[in-house]
């Protein structure tokens, strides 16, 4: 266990990511090369770490975080379950199954609290068998965009993962699946999968399906083809080094260090401070 005490006054630049007596603990055991997969534990918030391409990526809540490792990361913590999806429009759902009336309107949608809400955003699902041949959409809505969000029409192949890119979104608060097709209602039975890709070299391509968050050696060797078919493989070996990202145990005393009203004080050449006592 790694439980050494540092007391320091942690500046701006970490404005949101220190809360005032946090004690962040770390137990690992890995072995002498640091290569990964390695056994970890962390139990913690979802805090920013440097990935292969040198991009500060959030972990997730309790996920041991490596650094120098490809992330991949599903914002959907119930992506075979969409029973805490909301129903519109005399949509139903059952289990990992949602059933979309003949409306064009009909579609199913869940709010997410994320911790990356603006960038490049990718929306896969992986649907069953009986899917082959119907047409939805993958909607995402965030600031700016009007009420049907980015929306992209798909024909399901058969036991097939389909994906779609939304660049440059900010603030995203929910996606959804949405019919298409006036007249005609449908059953989709998928697994889903939302993720932020911004900076990645592949920001439009989807990563491995995963539940949560993981990490990886290796680059992304997923592609997109017609229709948004993703035909998934495995990527050239990473160089690494992969570590272990470790914070010590610590006292924030310039606190509040991301918000310089009360109780910071001006002085009279225009800086700010804080009292200390």
């Amino acid at each position: 266990m790694f439980t050494p005490a540092f007391y320091g006054c942690f500046g701006p630049a970490f404005s949101g990511l220190f809360d005032r007596g946090s004690s962040l603990l770390l137990n690992f055991d890995i072995a002498r090369s640091l290569s990964l997969p390695g056994t970890m534990s962390y139990t913690g918030p979802s805090i920013p770490v440097l990935d292969h391409e040198g991009i500060y990526r959030y972990s997730g809540a309790d996920v041991a975080p490596k650094e120098g490792a490809r992330r991949a990361r599903n914002y959907d913590t119930t992506p075979s379950d969409h029973s805490s999806w909301t129903a519109q429009t005399g949509a139903t759902i059952d289990g990992n199954t949602v059933n979309l009336t003949s409306d064009a309107n009909s579609r199913v949608q869940k709010v997410f609290a994320l911790d990356e809400p603006s960038g490049d955003f990718v929306v896969s699902a992986t649907f069953a068998s009986e899917d082959v041949g119907k047409t939805f959409s993958f909607i995402m809505w965030g600031t700016g965009h009007d009420g049907l969000g980015n929306k992209f029409t798909h024909t399901v192949p058969e036991s097939l993962r389909v994906s779609r890119s939304f660049t440059g979104m900010e603030d995203v608060t929910w996606v959804g699946i949405c019919n298409v097709t006036p007249g005609v209602s449908k059953s989709l039975t998928f697994d889903f999968q939302i993720e932020n890709l911004s900076g990645a070299t592949l920001n439009t391509v989807p990563s491995e399906f995963v539940v949560g968050t993981e990490y990886y050696k290796y680059e992304n060797g997923n592609t997109v083809g017609a229709g948004g078919v993703v035909t998934e493989a495995q990527g050239s070996d990473l160089t690494g080094p992969f570590k272990p990202w470790v914070w010590p145990a610590y006292t924030n005393l310039c606190w509040p260090s991301d918000d310089f009203n009360s109780p910071w004080l001006n002085n009279s050449t225009g800086s700010v401070g804080v009292p200390t006592t």
